[in-house]
Parts: structure tokens; sequence; C-alpha cells
């Protein structure tokens, strides 16, 4: 009876552990394919490209730069995506890629950061 219940107790214990690592296999699968993604530029869309940008020149020429289009800003920057258009997204947001760009102004940096925030509310 006792060697019994070690062995179911030891079965338990496999069987956890395989889930275990089954779980850490496909963490780790997710992980590495979202960092391959991270070092994918944006294909269909040119919204953070256009953050990285304001939230440079906010950061260098104060906030009036977002009542105005990028290619006003610089005319180098008007193959940007909505570039003649002002900054309309919520100031918390402007605030949240100067942060990120004081940290590193990158395209690969800004991804990293929103997958380190996915994976903190997964």
């Amino acid at each position: 009876m006792q060697k019994s219940l070690i062995n179911k107790g030891q079965t338990l214990i496999n069987l956890l552990s395989t889930k275990r690592m089954i779980f850490i296999l496909l963490f780790t699968s997710i992980a590495c394919l979202r960092f391959y993604y991270c070092t994918q530029l944006p294909v269909n869309t040119g919204d953070l490209p256009r953050h990285i940008y304001y939230g440079l020149y906010t950061e260098q020429r104060a906030l009036a730069t977002t009542g105005q289009g990028l290619a006003e800003l610089n005319p180098l920057l008007s193959r940007v995506a909505w570039s003649s258009l002002p900054y309309n997204y919520p100031i918390v947001t402007l605030l949240f890629f100067i942060v990120i760009e004081k940290l590193s102004p990158t395209i690969f940096f800004s991804k990293f950061v929103f997958t380190l925030i996915e994976a903190l509310n997964s």
C-alpha cells in the first residue's frame, strides 16, 4: 500500500514536471518569436515611427510641436505615414514615448518595451 502511494506520488511529480517543461518550452518559443518580431520593421503602419519622431521633437522643442505635422517639423519626414497631420493621440501616449525615446529612440526598443508590457499583462 505504501509503495503504491509512493509510486502514485512519483507519477504525479513526473506529470507536473512534464507539464512544467512543456510550459517552459512554449514560453521560451513565444519569447523567441516575439524577440524576432521586435527586430522586424513595421510593414502595415507608420504609427510607431510617427510616435518616435514626435517623442524626440517634443523633448527637444516642447509641446507646441504636437500642433504641427512631422513634414512641417522636418521635410525629410514627409514619407512617414500621417506626417501631414498634427499629433492626435492622448497626451499620455506622447509622454510614454518621450520616456521611451529618452532611453533609446529606436523601433526595436519601442517594440521591445511593448512586448515586456504585454508579458507583464498576461
